[in-house]
């Protein structure tokens, strides 16, 4: 009878829906390296991202992930860089503020998950799939992903030579979840 009720109750808490958590804007980051004049790597780092997540690895069908980066949060430890990157040939901040990814599709892969969906970076979306791993604390969850990106695909840096600016940009994600 014991072993009954304890199967049930583990039904039943497998069918409640997961609830979405809300991400830590204040430790969570995405920062970039990108090759520079051909012999040099400029990184940099958004320092405010938000938004939520609705991950139960049970439950992967349901899987949302929606992210804000504050673009103005950018930082590369150089002000007039820093300045030049808000600017319009770069981000435009003062037309879009934010870039945006909205996940709907989450699998298992061989080394964690990968996440596919819209990244939006100055009014231009392209489908990407960013694969990651979640590692568990007692009050957060911590999801790290990598991906590389084509600058070009979201018209940064547009008529900027591939020899001043590399197109190939690695972005790192650490985005930690509250529980």
């Amino acid at each position: 009878m014991k072993t009954y009720l304890l199967l049930l109750f583990l039904y039943l808490l497998g069918c409640l829906p997961a609830f979405a958590q809300t991400i830590d804007s204040r430790r969570s980051s995405v920062s970039f390296t990108v090759e520079n004049m051909g012999t040099d790597y400029t990184e940099g780092k958004f320092n405010s991202i938000y938004g939520r997540v609705l991950l139960d690895p049970l439950h992967l069908a349901e899987a949302q992930i929606e992210a804000v980066v504050d673009i103005t949060s950018l930082g590369t430890g150089m002000e007039m860089r820093d300045r030049h990157l808000h600017q319009a040939v770069f981000f435009d901040v003062e037309t879009y503020p934010v870039a945006t990814f909205l996940c709907d599709h989450i699998v298992r892969s061989s080394f964690g998950y990968v996440a596919t969906g819209t990244l939006e970076v100055k009014g231009r979306s392209k489908e990407i799939r960013i694969p990651f791993t979640i590692l568990n604390h007692e009050q957060e969850q911590l999801l790290e992903g990598h991906v590389v990106l084509n600058r070009q695909d979201f018209g940064l840096g547009e008529g900027i030579s591939p020899l001043i600016v590399g197109n190939e940009v690695r972005v790192s994600i650490k985005c930690y979840v509250l529980k």
